[in-house]
């Protein structure tokens, strides 16, 4: 439900039920009010990691995907370029409300260094600080019930 193969775009229109309605791509059932919402949020903060291998390409924790195959002269053995979050017609067309939140100034692009979910205190504090308010503490981010073991 989360992967947008470049390769075989018209299958992920037909097939998968979640990731292209989520991101209004289909211009039959674009979700106005789902547009004018996600346009209204205070901020967007975006976070990268340098050394995702879980989310692919990584760029995508920014907007950004592989080029599809019809618009990139590209083969399945060369690596697909990819399309950075402002030239992607989602954004272009202001298809969720991600250009808006932008020229407001109010996208925030983060890069953490590590592989995926893997957020050293100096990357997450300052941003539970800015943009969810209060002090940040571990326990903010680690509820009671979860218990982990030490390594």
């Amino acid at each position: 439900q989360y992967f947008r193969d470049p390769a075989q775009l018209p299958t992920y229109y037909q097939q998968n039920h979640w990731l292209p309605r989520i991101n209004n791509e289909l211009p039959d059932s674009r979700n106005e009010t789902f547009r004018k919402n996600f346009a209204s949020l205070n901020s967007l903060v975006l976070v990268m990691f340098s050394n995702d291998t879980t989310v692919v390409p990584k760029e995508s924790g920014w907007f950004g995907s592989y080029a599809p195959v019809e618009d990139a002269a590209w083969t399945q053995a060369d690596p697909p370029p990819i399309i950075p979050m402002r030239e992607q017609p989602l954004y272009k067309e202001d298809w969720i409300g991600l250009k808006a939140l932008d020229e407001r100034g109010a996208v925030v692009k983060m890069i953490c260094d590590g592989p995926h979910m893997h957020i050293a205190r100096s990357c997450w504090e300052p941003l539970v600080q800015q943009y969810v308010g209060g002090e940040a503490t571990i326990d903010a981010v680690q509820p009671p019930w979860l218990v982990t073991q030490p390594q």
